[in-house]
C-alpha cells in the first residue's frame, strides 16, 4: 500500500507547509466536533498543508483559505446536506465542487445542487488522480 508521503514527495510540483503538532490536530478536531481519518492526520503531522500539482488541500495553516477548520465551517454554512462527520479536504474553486473526507477515510464530492457522492476510499486514492 502506497503511503501518502511517497506520493507527495514524488509529485512534480509540491509546496508544503510546516507539519502540525498532535495538539494542533486535536484542537482542530475539537473545533469541528469530529475526528479526522488516519491518513489525514498523517498528512497534517507531516506537512500541515500542501499545494500539489495545482490542487490546494486544506490543513493546519494560518492562511484562512487553507485552514481546515475555517474552510469546513464556511462550507457547512452554505449547505445543510453535508454530514456532521465530514470536513473539507479541498475547495476546488470550480463549479462549487468541494472534496470532503470523513473519519473512515472515504472521500466525497459535493456540488451546490445537493449531490454528495463517494468517489475514493482514501486520501492517497484521491491524490493518485492528479499526481
Amino acid at each position: 500500500m502506497m503511503k501518502i508521503n511517497d506520493l507527495i514527495e514524488n509529485a512534480d510540483e509540491v509546496f508544503t507547509g510546516k507539519g502540525a503538532t498532535l495538539d494542533q490536530i486535536k484542537k482542530a478536531e475539537t473545533d469541528l466536533g469530529l475526528g479526522f481519518a488516519k491518513d489525514y492526520v498523517d498528512y497534517l503531522s507531516r506537512y500541515g498543508s500542501i499545494m500539489i500539482n495545482g490542487h490546494e488541500l486544506t490543513g493546519i495553516s494560518k492562511a484562512e483559505q487553507d485552514n481546515v477548520v475555517k474552510v469546513t465551517k464556511n462550507e457547512k454554512g452554505y449547505y445543510d446536506f453535508i454530514p456532521a462527520t465530514a470536513y473539507v479536504v479541498e475547495d476546488t474553486q470550480t463549479d462549487g465542487i468541494v472534496i470532503w473526507q470523513d473519519a473512515s477515510g472515504a472521500l466525497y464530492k459535493s456540488t451546490p445542487d445537493g449531490d454528495f457522492t463517494k468517489f475514493a476510499d482514501s486520501l492517497v486514492d484521491y491524490l493518485k488522480k492528479f499526481v
